[in-house]
C-alpha cells in the first residue's frame, strides 16, 4: 500500500487500531493527520498525542470525521458494531513505506 492507498483506507469506513507502542500511537496519527483526520475535539491528529500506558485503540468514526482512544476495554465492543480492526492492515502499509 503507498501512502496515497493508506490515506485512502483511513477515510472509508469507521475502524480501530490498536498500538501497543508509542511508536505505532505516533505512526497511526501521523498517517490520521496526511488523511485530514482530527481528534473529536477538533485538535490536529499529532497535536495531542495520548502516551498513556499502551496497548490503546484509536477509533475512527467516519460519520464525523474524527478519531478518539480509549485503553482497549471497548475494542470488542467497536467492533460488535461494525468498526473494523484495521491494525494489521495499516502497521504492514506503513512498514513497507
Amino acid at each position: 500500500m503507498t501512502n496515497e492507498q493508506v490515506i485512502e483506507r483511513l477515510v472509508q469506513d469507521n475502524w480501530v487500531i490498536t498500538c501497543t507502542t508509542k511508536q505505532q500511537v505516533d505512526l497511526v496519527l501521523h498517517a490520521c493527520e496526511n488523511a485530514e483526520i482530527k481528534w473529536r475535539t477538533g485538535d490536529i491528529a499529532t497535536q495531542f498525542i495520548p502516551h498513556e500506558s499502551c496497548p490503546i485503540c484509536i477509533v475512527y468514526c467516519k460519520y464525523n470525521n474524527y478519531i478518539f482512544y480509549d485503553n482497549g476495554r471497548y475494542e470488542k465492543y467497536y467492533e460488535e458494531h461494525g468498526y473494523e480492526n484495521i491494525t494489521n492492515c495499516i502497521f504492514d502499509a506503513i512498514k513497507k513505506e
